[in-house]
């Protein structure tokens, strides 16, 4: 079943990070936007499991009614998400201020930290300025400037699902193991809406493990295919191919 797909997948994420920090050869935003023609790389933070959840729900019987839809980001009650960012976006800076290619923050890709404050960007250099164990001084003022910036700039990651998550309909799911809709007769769902939480690497694999696991169901519900020897979709094939990155990704540059 499906369902053991899923849980296989929460044994491996026991193992695996939750956050990723990726650097990108380019500037990673709007380049209309760049003061100058210089070169700037850029490094991306993905919480690849985050513990915010949104919702999306009919309104009304008419298909044409707007839906009632909200992403969630970092709504987790107990900001962990956030805090993640937060973490991540210290340690990046921390990194790019070593790196012999370092030669400046772009400012607007930064949070506005107040006067006077020790995390203030450097505009300007001429290669690393970070220093054995140092590390820049983060304030309680800086590090609301860091969620003000974080809040402003997530943003997805094109790796949506679960909108329609397989679970218990008591669970708040939509189907049930055999990709049926609860309440609903002759009604199945096969796709990226049925995962019933993010899963931590490109969605692609995961969309083909649902494809052929369903593709099985519904042959033998159907009775089709009898006798042809039609071969069954195995986990096993698919193991490599369903970890994925996560939804959100704030951004910060350097050039």
């Amino acid at each position: 079943m499906i369902i053991a797909l899923y849980l296989w997948y929460h044994l491996l994420t026991a193992f695996h990070p939750s956050l990723h920090v990726l650097m990108h050869h380019s500037y990673y935003g709007d380049h209309s936007m760049l003061p100058d023609d210089a070169e700037y790389v850029s490094m991306a933070n993905w919480t690849a499991y985050p513990y915010s959840r949104g919702h999306i729900h009919i309104t009304s019987s008419d298909v044409n009614a707007p839906i009632d839809f909200d992403v969630g980001y970092l709504k987790d009650a107990n900001d962990i998400d956030l805090k993640k960012h937060i973490w991540a976006y210290k340690l990046q800076r921390e990194m790019w201020r070593r790196m012999s290619i370092f030669r400046g923050e772009l400012a607007s890709s930064h949070p506005r930290f107040p006067a006077g404050s020790k995390a203030v960007v450097v505009e300007k250099a001429d290669g690393p300025i970070g220093k054995g164990k140092e590390r820049i001084e983060y304030s309680a003022e800086d590090d609301k400037a860091i969620e003000q910036k974080i809040r402003e700039i997530v943003s997805t990651t094109w790796h949506s699902l679960g909108t329609a998550k397989m679970a218990p309909r008591e669970s708040k799911g939509v189907v049930d193991a055999s990709c049926g809709v609860h309440g609903i007769k002759n009604l199945k769902l096969a796709d990226l809406s049925i995962p019933p939480e993010n899963v931590g690497a490109n969605t692609g694999g995961c969309a083909f493990v649902v494809g052929e696991r369903a593709a099985d169901i519904f042959i033998k519900e159907l009775g089709l295919g009898q006798g042809q020897g039609q071969g069954t979709a195995t986990m096993e094939k698919r193991k490599d191919s369903v970890l994925a990155y996560g939804a959100e990704r704030p951004t910060v540059v350097a050039n």
